[in-house]
């Protein structure tokens, strides 16, 4: 029995793509490779192995006697159908996977994928891609298999009561080793402390979202906490595309009003995260602040915004638990902005109804969104946010980089100078997003519980978990 702090809107990534949705839904529809959750290493999966024949080549080897939960096969047709839906539907998928020219099956077991211009890393690319049985998507909707979906992982959806909770089943007939675990029951409550009383009364195993102001109560009330660094950043991103953010002084002024050691000192109180200031997070070698990149300076905001002129109340938006301490953190960078001269109408948001507004490219004003990693590169960051076909573009350049060299075939040092200079125009020239922090995240599990390990990526693993004994 786990909970979590929100509810998914879908278990479609083509429907809902943030990071604690997917999470829950590789545990029924798995990805077609595997990545480790802390180094974000690429693991054999549905693809066991790799090798890359030229610069535009790899060569994808497939797992044999791997089915899907309604009994179709996953073989090289099923991984190509998986491919191309992923690049060709409308929605997430394709700004991840638009580097993907052709693949075709050489026989049940083996495919020849192709890319628009060389790329290092294919197999981490790939571990966003989920397997999607070619029979059953075909016949329903993004939207309605995102309610019920069929994969190949170790459990299967047995019941889903919107607003209440959702249960999975073990795949017994899983192609892997099956689920120690009979069962899963998966709840949803933004208040931390009521889930920590949910894991006090026995009504609950597993706890995501622990606060650092909680973890002595959960350990002293016998109960383990499991900590680590997301690999996120938590940024504010205003919309640049429509007035007052769309004058580069406007987001100068906020960026100066915002002090970042506060937010992480006073509301996390000291531990519970880490202040940043890169787009990249720290696990990469580029995700450090960039050269110029904007520091705490109230009055010089004032100054910017009296240079401006009245430009009105803006509008700021976060959502109610969706992330560590989301809402205090909206309150607290409305009473900062407020400081340095700012109106600010405040508009805390139901996670489900907040993501569907910001997915809509259109949400006024400012909003708390994390840049997270759906596969373990730079490139993953730019095509989710600042390029003109990303996923939504409210920070995104035309000209933030040339259209043929992103530094995706680039490897070592030649990757780190590149991706620092693609976040020193981000933060410093184009102020869009305004980096914030990185979050730690803490989940407590009760003393019956063995072989839970959290992951950064926030992937909820749970076939190895046992209970009881």
């Amino acid at each position: 029995r786990v909970v979590v702090p929100a509810e998914p809107r879908s278990l479609n990534q083509a429907v809902d793509n943030n990071a604690s949705s997917m999470g829950i839904s590789r545990l029924v529809t798995e990805r077609l490779v595997e990545v480790d959750g802390l180094t974000g290493e690429a693991l054999p999966g549905l693809v066991q192995s790799w090798e890359r024949s030229d610069d535009l080549t790899w060569v994808l080897h497939l797992a044999e006697g791997a089915t899907f939960s309604n009994g179709e096969v996953f073989d090289a047709e099923a991984a190509l159908y998986s491919i191309f839906t992923a690049r060709d539907m409308p929605g997430a998928y394709a700004a991840y996977v638009q580097t993907i020219a052709d693949a075709v099956a050489t026989d049940d077991l083996t495919v020849t994928l192709t890319t628009t211009q060389p790329l290092g890393f294919v197999p981490t690319l790939l571990a966003v891609i989920p397997a999607l049985p070619p029979v059953a998507y075909s016949e329903t909707t993004p939207e309605d298999f995102g309610r019920a979906p069929i994969g190949t992982g170790p459990f299967v959806v047995e019941s889903w009561t919107p607003g209440q909770s959702l249960r999975l089943a073990r795949n017994d007939a899983y192609w892997g080793e099956p689920a120690s675990l009979a069962g899963v029951e998966i709840t949803w409550n933004s208040e931390p402390e009521s889930r920590i009383a949910l894991l006090e009364t026995d009504q609950v195993d597993i706890v995501k979202g622990i606060p650092p102001q909680l973890v002595d109560r959960a350990e002293s009330g016998g109960f383990e906490v499991l900590g680590v660094d997301s690999i996120g950043v938590i940024v504010l991103q205003p919309n640049s595309k429509v007035a007052p953010f769309d004058d580069v002084r406007v987001r100068q002024a906020a960026a100066h009003a915002i002090d970042r050691q506060a937010l992480v000192d006073v509301i996390f109180s000291g531990v519970g995260a880490t202040e940043h200031g890169s787009v990249f997070p720290s696990t990469y070698a580029s995700g450090v602040a960039p050269e110029g990149a904007f520091t705490y300076d109230p009055a010089r905001s004032a100054e910017l915004l009296a240079e401006v002129g009245d430009i009105g109340p803006i509008d700021l938006y976060w959502p109610n638990g969706r992330y560590l301490l989301d809402t205090q953190v909206g309150e607290a960078l409305a009473g900062m902005l407020e400081e340095a001269g700012f109106t600010v109408e405040r508009h805390p948001m139901e996670v489900g109804a907040y993501f569907e507004l910001l997915l809509t490219d259109e949400m006024p004003g400012m909003h708390i969104v994390s840049i997270a990693a759906a596969y373990p590169h730079e490139s993953n960051a730019l095509n989710s946010f600042f390029l003109p076909n990303s996923v939504v573009t409210y920070c995104a350049q035309a000209d933030l980089v040339e259209p043929d060299n992103v530094g995706k075939s680039l490897e070592g040092e030649e990757r780190t100078a590149a991706y620092t200079e693609i976040a020193r125009q981000l933060v410093v020239d184009h102020v869009c997003p305004i980096p914030l922090y990185i979050e730690r995240q803490n989940w407590a599990v009760s003393a019956d519980v063995t072989g839970f390990a959290p992951r950064g990526d926030e992937d909820l693993d749970l076939a190895r978990v046992q209970l009881g004994g």
